[in-house]
């Protein structure tokens, strides 16, 4: 018969592993962050980054309320509107895909890519 502790123990090595590599991941993209943002501009994409990183850690309903919260604020959607390569390269850097389009309806390019190591 498999014990539980088991299954739980491996679970939380692979939660370990998962925060670890987020964590690692939101150092790298803040590395990456535009050098002429403002500190209002850089918190937003902060509650961005962490809201993204929540749904990868499949924290759906917490990612949910971050951004609520940011679309509540009266900047937060022109900022993100002007600054979509940025966006989208935060949304492949922690999910792997973007959805943005461009007035054309074309892919938005990525402001970069982070290379993922294997």
């Amino acid at each position: 018969m498999e014990r539980r502790s088991n299954n739980n123990q491996g679970t939380k090595a692979e939660l370990a592993e998962l925060k670890a590599y987020l964590i690692g991941l939101k150092l790298d993209i803040r590395t990456r962050l535009p050098e002429d943002l403002t500190p209002r501009e850089e918190k937003l994409v902060n509650g961005y980054i962490r809201a993204q990183l929540r749904v990868a850690r499949g924290s759906k309903k917490r990612a949910r309320r971050i951004f609520e919260s940011l679309d509540q604020q009266p900047d937060f959607v022109k900022f993100e509107m002007s600054n979509q390569p940025l966006f989208a390269a935060i949304d492949i850097a922690v999910r792997g895909a973007t959805n943005r389009k461009d007035r054309n309806d074309d892919p938005v390019k990525p402001l970069f890519i982070i290379e993922k190591s294997d």
